[in-house]
């Protein structure tokens, strides 16, 4: 189950890598590197560190937003 997890999340974050380099709007872009910083949290959640997955977004995806 976490392997499938890891995927998806994996997947997710390429996928907002990829909107974020495709967009032109920086509102947008900013919208999708939020994407990327949650969904790393969640791969770092699967790997038992909670800690670094808090710490990831509330540092980094809060301070883009």
């Amino acid at each position: 189950m976490a392997s499938i997890l890891f995927f998806i999340f994996a997947g997710l974050a390429i996928a907002c890598a990829l909107s974020l380099v495709y967009h032109r709007n920086p509102l947008y872009s900013a919208i999708s590197l939020v994407g990327v910083f949650v969904s790393l949290s969640c791969i770092y959640i699967l790997l038992a560190a909670p800690f670094i997955a808090a710490v990831q977004v509330i540092v980094y995806a809060g301070a883009i937003m």
